[in-house]
């Protein structure tokens, strides 16, 4: 956990809209674009209701699905909390990508402060149950 928060140029928590990415192809690889609604910041300078984006393998393109290393992209309604680290690179400008792919990715379930399970994080990750398993309170 030391060191995806340290890593991390910014950790926020967010809602993804439900119009809020796009797909494209580079490379012949599928990269989604969704624009997120910061909710709440732990690292880095955005506010509450600042947009950003987000950059990610997979994807909806050509009526087919696209998921790499078992990771979904981020889905309409969600909340989620992410490590984040901004892009440089060539597929879009403006955009952060989620720190070790899908391991800064928490998904909200719903109850407070509770996570959803994910079976595919190893490590001390594979132990975060809630918010405070995170340690983003300084």
């Amino acid at each position: 956990m030391a060191d995806l928060k340290d890593k991390s140029d910014v950790i926020v928590e967010v809602n993804v809209g439900k119009t809020a990415s796009k797909s494209l192809e580079y490379k012949h690889v599928v990269f989604t674009i969704t624009n997120v609604e910061v909710q709440k910041t732990f690292k880095g300078d955005q506010h509450a209701n600042d947009s950003i984006n987000i950059l990610e393998l997979g994807g909806f393109y050509d009526n087919k699905e696209y998921v790499y290393g078992n990771n979904h992209v981020l889905q309409p309604g969600e909340k989620v909390i992410l490590f984040l680290e901004r892009y440089q690179g060539l597929v879009t400008n403006d955009a952060y990508v989620i720190k070790g792919v899908f391991q800064g990715k928490f998904k909200l379930d719903g109850s407070k402060g509770k996570l959803e399970k994910n079976n595919e994080k190893f490590g001390e990750l594979q132990n975060v149950q809630s918010i405070e398993d995170l340690k983003l309170s300084n």
